[in-house]
């Protein structure tokens, strides 16, 4: 956790424009956020076109706070972004800032902030039911520049890593029989599975992910009262969920909830809700250390 001095020694060090996110969104009147398409349950399209998600809810979570905060109505504009061009949109301005799938990593801290964490997830596989992971020859698809085709190159070094470009496209060479499993975190692979004509023909494993990640929004570097008033609204909301408030759970079942988009085991996440609250209560919400690298877990669970 960095220390009270560091952070007011990075504040002295932020550059002159690092207050001017609150004031151009308090003058135009307008969030800009980049939003995922490509990503259920944390980024997709509705029946009319418009994105929709956790995230998205997230955000206009943050529509209604910044409206309170800057006392005028700030309008929610959603902008469909991707994995490789979100970085350089929020460090060049393009965008305030874009919430997805995200994980939370020191190399990618050089780029950008990141708020404080709202989910957490792993790497796991998805693959044709009974198929395992055993075998000296498993291709497995894994998607070019991610964690987790890091990850799997250590920890399967028997098998043979298949780049992807992304996740549709390797879902459509496991359905092929061109790979035998793909790699990415837990939760996306859950979307894509229930997504499919034949969900139960295939399988999530293993039932503890490889890793632990951490999602994050990305925001502008050293703009401090801005990430102070995205991990305030983040926060509340997560003081919501372990309250049983109506309106946060409301939110988190629409998505992971047993009726859900993506039913989902949320353990992990609502663990990691109280941590960050707690922390937050000690040290305030500019203070949360954000950039802590999320712990491995050792050993995964036999498929």
């Amino acid at each position: 956790m960095a220390s009270l001095g560091l952070l007011l020694w990075l504040g002295m060090l932020a550059p002159a424009w690092a207050e001017a996110r609150l004031e151009k969104i308090q003058r135009t009147g307008v969030l800009r956020a980049g939003v995922r398409t490509d990503a259920a349950p944390f980024g997709t399209l509705d029946e009319s076109g418009a994105p929709m998600g956790y995230p998205v809810d997230l955000l206009r979570r943050m529509q209604a706070d910044l409206s309170r905060s800057l006392g005028r109505t700030i309008q929610l504009e959603l902008v469909p972004t991707t994995a490789a061009e979100q970085f350089a949109q929020v460090s060049q301005g393009a965008l305030d800032i874009a919430c997805g799938t995200s994980s939370i990593t020191l190399s990618r801290g050089s780029m950008v902030d990141f708020s404080v964490g709202y989910f957490v997830t792993g790497t796991q596989f998805l693959l044709a039911r009974g198929r395992g992971l055993s075998g000296n020859r498993l291709r497995v698809g894994g998607v070019s520049g991610t964690t987790n085709a890091e990850l799997i190159r250590r920890r399967l070094p028997l098998a043979r890593i298949v780049p992807v470009g992304d996740r549709a496209e390797g879902l459509s060479l496991l359905q092929q029989g061109r790979i035998d499993a793909l790699a990415s975190d837990g939760i996306l692979l859950e979307g894509l599975r229930r997504s499919l004509p034949d969900p139960d023909a295939y399988e999530v494993i293993p039932p503890q992910p490889f890793s632990r990640e951490v999602y994050g929004c990305l925001l502008p570097k050293q703009d401090l009262p801005f990430r102070a008033q995205v991990n305030q609204s983040l926060t509340r909301f997560m003081e919501g969920v372990l309250a049983g408030e109506t309106t946060a759970m409301q939110l988190f079942e629409r998505w992971f909830g047993p009726q859900g988009a993506v039913p989902w085991e949320t353990t992990d996440t609502v663990t990691h809700f109280r941590r960050v609250v707690e922390q937050s209560r000690a040290s305030g919400p500019s203070r949360l250390d954000t950039f802590q690298p999320p712990r491995r877990i050792r050993r995964a669970q036999s498929p």
